[in-house]
């Protein structure tokens, strides 16, 4: 059985120089390629988490500085 890895956009190289697909083939489940591929996916998952987690705390500290300065005002 072979796996392939998609994404919404084309942004794995083709053969043909300057050329991209949305799929990648991984080869079969197992494979270096594949195992490499889950951890790469694994990572970019806990990266987009942190990413978010940053600028939620980054909107939220915008809101408290925005809300302090109403008070001061009054």
């Amino acid at each position: 059985m072979s796996i392939y890895l998609q994404t919404f956009a084309a942004i794995f190289p083709t053969q043909t120089k300057g050329k991209y697909t949305k799929c990648k083939h991984l080869g079969k489940a197992s494979s270096k390629a594949y195992l490499m591929a889950v951890e790469q996916v694994a990572r970019r998952a806990k990266i987009q988490g942190l990413q978010q987690s940053v600028d939620t705390l980054l909107q939220g500290s915008a809101d408290l500085v925005e809300e302090a300065e109403k008070y001061k005002q009054d």
